[in-house]
């Protein structure tokens, strides 16, 4: 049964990874809802050492409980980043008032332009 799994799970990765590809902002989304998921896992979890290595350590609780905060907070990044790359046009100024870029660095390949020049 593991092994079945551990084949649908990989089956996933690649169906993923294609949604990833193809739809970024829905993915984004997704990545979103997964975050917001996991933050609530690591907030709010419903019994003591629920994520634990399983021996009941204060150090397993401590530890699941940040593998859960670090893990969500990189899965909203992630999401994030995917939105940004497939926003709608219409969402665009705002995105970009809510989160500024710094202003392009230029590339090495135009600098070396500049100097031949």
């Amino acid at each position: 049964m593991q092994a079945f799994f551990f084949v649908l799970l990989m089956f996933a990765g690649f169906v993923a990874y294609w949604l990833r590809c193809r739809h970024r902002f829905s993915y984004g989304i997704l990545e979103i809802i997964a975050a917001v998921g996991l933050m609530i896992i690591a907030v709010f979890h419903p019994e003591a050492g629920h994520l634990s290595l399983g021996n009941g350590s204060v150090f397993g609780e401590v530890l699941s409980s940040a593998l859960s905060f670090i893990a969500s907070v990189y899965l909203m990044v992630r999401g994030l980043d995917n939105m940004d790359n497939d926003l709608p046009l219409s969402w665009r100024s705002r995105w970009d008032r809510l989160f500024p870029k710094p202003a392009a660095k230029p590339s090495v390949q135009s600098a070396d332009q500049s100097a031949a020049i």
